[in-house]
């Protein structure tokens, strides 16, 4: 009988236990689903955007990402397009939503053919006279998360020009040491055109 009574109350503690366990769980789920509801218009239900200015999200390194929307939201990196949408989240939001975007499959991009040769030649050789990209973003794109070294392949090619273009004419300056406004002020606005193009191409 006691063996019987012991038993309940362990299996009772356990169920009990397992059940807090799961709304837990449920009420940080409803929490982050509060948090990405409105990213999907611009980046994607998936992360993936499909509106050529806007980044895909996924399987971005979640450093990089919590450090852009810190940025934002301190005023550091003007994006007035994503302002109201970081002015009030905690640290701790931020996170979790750079975490749950990391954690999704990445894009794999196509590209126009043309853009190829000159593209390929700036990203792994550098331009006229600037470094290779894939010294930070590796050759396939794949960025340097531990680094916080974004990944760039399969971005929207408007994109990235947009963002080479903000660097080059220092619209754009969180970018850590200069090195990105230091690398763009040297690519001609070809170079900076294929070399979109050329990544929004590179698979994962």
């Amino acid at each position: 009988m006691k063996k019987t009574i012991s038993s309940l109350i362990v299996f009772w503690g356990m169920t009990t236990l397992a059940f807090a366990v799961d709304q837990h769980k449920g009420k940080e789920d409803a929490a982050l689903a509060r948090l990405t509801d409105s990213c999907i218009i611009c980046h994607g239900a998936q992360g993936i955007s499909v509106v050529p200015n806007f980044p895909s999200l996924a399987g971005q390194g979640a450093k990089y990402l919590a450090k852009q929307m810190m940025d934002m939201k301190e005023g550091i990196r003007s994006v007035p397009e994503m302002t109201a949408f970081v002015k009030d989240m905690s640290e701790e939001d931020i996170n979790k939503v750079a975490s749950f975007y990391a954690n999704l499959p990445a894009p794999s991009g196509v590209t126009e053919s043309k853009h190829v040769s000159l593209g390929e030649s700036v990203y792994k050789g550098g331009g006229d006279n600037s470094p290779s990209c894939q010294g930070c973003h590796s050759p396939e794109g794949n960025g340097i998360f531990l680094a916080g070294y974004p990944r760039l392949a399969g971005l929207n090619a408007d994109y990235i020009i947009k963002q080479l273009t903000d660097f080059k004419e220092k619209r754009r300056t969180n970018d850590k040491d200069s090195v990105m406004r230091d690398v763009a002020k040297k690519l001609s606005t070809e170079e900076i055109k294929a070399v979109a193009h050329y990544i929004q191409g590179l698979r994962k």
